[in-house]
């Protein structure tokens, strides 16, 4: 990923200066100075925090990956969807090894008859019959972005290869060959404004609230409460200046 994932930085920072804080009052309770607490409950609460980071990332990389992989595959489909028939065989014909030629928006390679049928709607078991009676002599083979339920029966049942979405946009990523833009791409690109309306939104003064009466209220049952009470009414202030100076959603 690109940029620095906001949340995974908040969680490995909460993890640290929760446990920073256990330790330190641990520490504290049996005595230790002030600056060797300090330093030991920093190291102590980093220990944990940095694998925690490192396990955060690799998990949502992964996510992240999947998710993205996802979202390629739907635009490229609508891609291939609004594309010219030609223009579609180009590309797709470009992950096939040669020899072959396109014959009537199709490409036939040796006794396979490679067609490419993208359309909004998933293909109908209709669809697949009109194409083998119209190819009954090869083998025919369909690039396609979704089937029926019914359409895969069928296509089963008569042998008819069909390569879906998933297969169509790993063979063009494989290859090298995916767009460099699609049609109709959104651009998703936030701005530094948006940014900052999605973080300092007035929703989010919740979280901190609670987060902060949390700390008050375990304030009561440690054995150095000025730590916890600090901490709370940071969060509590914090939440009071997102409520008075933060974005409203919409």
């Amino acid at each position: 990923m690109k940029r620095t994932n906001l949340t995974i930085i908040l969680d490995c920072l909460l993890t640290f200066l929760g446990l920073g804080l256990v330790f330190l009052c641990c520490m504290r309770y049996y005595g230790l100075p002030l600056l060797p607490s300090v330093i030991a409950s920093a190291l102590l609460a980093f220990s944990f925090a940095f694998p925690f980071g490192l396990f955060l990332i690799k998990r949502r990389k992964k996510s992240y990956l999947k998710r993205r992989d996802e979202e390629e595959k739907n635009k490229l489909m609508l891609h291939l969807t609004l594309l010219s028939d030609r223009e579609t065989l180009r590309l797709l014909s470009s992950t096939l090894p040669a020899p072959f030629t396109e014959e009537n928006a199709t490409v036939k390679r040796e006794n396979k008859r490679y067609i490419p049928l993208f359309t909004m709607q998933p293909v109908s078991a209709d669809e697949i019959v009109r194409l083998v009676k119209k190819y009954e002599s090869e083998n025919v083979v369909l690039w396609v972005n979704e089937l029926t339920a019914e359409a895969k029966g069928i296509a089963d049942k008569l042998n008819v290869e069909v390569l879906c979405g998933k297969e169509v946009y790993l063979a063009l990523k494989q290859a090298e060959l995916l767009p460099e833009h699609y049609r109709l791409e959104e651009k998703s690109k936030r701005t530094p404004r948006e940014r900052a309306e999605r973080y300092f939104a007035k929703g989010n003064s919740r979280s901190f609230f609670w987060c902060g009466v949390g700390l008050l209220f375990l304030s009561f049952f440690t054995f150095f409460p000025t730590y916890y009470v600090i901490s709370g009414s940071i969060l509590i202030l914090l939440s009071l200046a997102v409520t008075w100076l933060g974005y409203r959603k919409g």
